[in-house]
């Protein structure tokens, strides 16, 4: 087969072996993709008139196409001649049959953890990385508005857990759960769940608040933040020489 262009003619790929392959067993097919219709015979060919002239109709590039040859679009009415375009979309379609036996790209590009291994964000592997990332901030001279304690970004090709946190108010004059203060964590552009607004203290330096949930697992370049907020009429209740203290604990491990 050649393909005409004005003023340009371009030859066929080399000739490569061809090995027979068997055409799909279930329907439909869209011949249409097989680089034109003539690498297949139509059973309605055999139905012709001993000696009927075939019925040619000129394309617009220039090729002929015999209207006798794959008149019908049913898949039991086509028998694969060799052809080096339909044996390349045999080949590719196998070898995507292969990849989607073995869990797709996802199971082979990420293959999971070796049985009875313990998962990273369980227990720190080998290759892990403690942090403990702790901040510290006088008190805002400002109600109502969040105000930035600490902050950290897991490494690329990273992933992470936090354990553990701290948030609180070195001064006095601070009630538990009064609203005078009120704790935020923030992970990409959302609250953590059960730390979007926590208005008691959690852990101290000394003894971090467990996450007993088993953790807040982390993704690679995911940034974390922890934000404190002063309520209405904080300022005139809290002493003002206070200090807010925030703290991130957990380790990072190799992406899996």
């Amino acid at each position: 087969m050649r393909c005409f262009e004005p003023g340009v003619e371009i030859g066929p790929p080399p000739a490569v072996p061809f090995e027979p392959v068997s055409p799909p067993l279930a329907g439909p097919v869209d011949f249409g993709l097989w680089m034109g219709r003539n690498d297949a015979i139509g059973a309605a060919e055999a139905n012709l008139r001993p000696g009927a002239a075939p019925v040619v109709r000129r394309q617009p590039c220039g090729q002929k196409m015999d209207l006798r040859i794959g008149a019908s679009r049913e898949l039991m009415a086509y028998a694969a001649r060799p052809n080096p375009y339909t044996d390349c979309l045999y080949r590719e379609q196998e070898l995507w049959r292969r990849i989607e036996a073995r869990g797709g790209l996802q199971g082979l590009c990420c293959p999971s953890m070796p049985a009875g291994q313990t998962p990273p964000w369980i227990a720190m592997p080998a290759s892990g990385r403690r942090f403990q990332q702790i901040g510290s901030i006088l008190q805002p001279g400002v109600e109502g508005v969040d105000t930035l304690v600490t902050t950290f970004q897991v490494p690329v090709g990273f992933d992470g857990v936090i354990v553990s946190v701290i948030s609180m108010f070195t001064g006095g004059g601070f009630v538990e759960g009064s609203g005078d203060i009120h704790y935020r964590i923030q992970i990409n552009r959302r609250w953590l769940k059960d730390y979007g607004d926590v208005q008691t203290t959690l852990g101290t330096v000394a003894s971090p608040c467990m996450i007993y949930r088993g953790g807040v697992r982390l993704r690679t370049q995911e940034v974390c933040r922890y934000w404190v907020q002063l309520g209405a009429g904080a300022l005139g209740r809290l002493d003002p020489l206070g200090r807010f203290v925030c703290a991130f604990f957990g380790w990072f491990y190799p992406q899996v």
